[in-house]
């Protein structure tokens, strides 16, 4: 179930990334780190780009979806991001997609993916802002499933809204 889950945030979320990987020039040698790897899409995207001389790095709190990448180049580790130091200025990419949103605090754990940057590497992330989702036209039971998702969502204790304000966080982690 989890495996079918995190397939179709692949296929919808995976040509937003090759975008990403494609416009900072992510190429052969490149030491990436991946935090909440997941289902390990972006993984296998990196160690393709990185090549023989690269080195990719997977992180998530549940590696068994993971394992099977483990290779010369791919190297799979259970990391919890609030918790647990990564390598210090490290890598030449870190990568974290729709992870944030579920961390608190937010600004601690992109802190720590920024410091995991080596001096002029890449800091990679996206969160999407659920509170802007309408429906058109407008529908009565629709606002309150939705709005009964958000608080269930707040209560679980990830943030639903955490796109909107990403970039305050990173221009407070110093990246912008």
């Amino acid at each position: 179930m989890e495996r079918a889950r995190l397939k179709l945030l692949e296929e919808y979320h995976d040509p937003l990334t090759v975008g990403q990987l494609d416009a900072i020039g992510v190429g052969e040698g490149w030491s990436c780190l991946d935090v909440g790897a997941g289902g390990g899409s972006v993984t296998r995207m990196l160690a393709e780009r990185v090549g023989s001389t690269g080195s990719v790095l997977a992180v998530d709190l549940d590696t068994s979806l993971l394992d099977e990448l483990a290779s010369d180049r791919v190297e799979v580790r259970r990391h919890d991001l609030l918790s647990d130091q990564l390598p210090q200025a490290a890598f030449d990419l870190v990568h974290a997609r729709l992870l944030l949103m579920f961390l608190s605090p937010r600004l601690r754990a992109l802190q720590q993916l920024v410091s995991a940057a080596r001096p002029g590497g890449w800091v990679a992330t996206i969160a999407p802002d659920f509170t802007t989702v309408a429906l058109s036209p407008t529908s009565v039971v629709w606002q309150r499933v939705w709005s009964q998702f958000l608080d269930a969502a707040m209560t679980g204790g990830w943030d639903p809204g955490y796109g909107a304000r990403l970039l305050g966080d990173l221009r407070a982690a110093g990246l912008v």
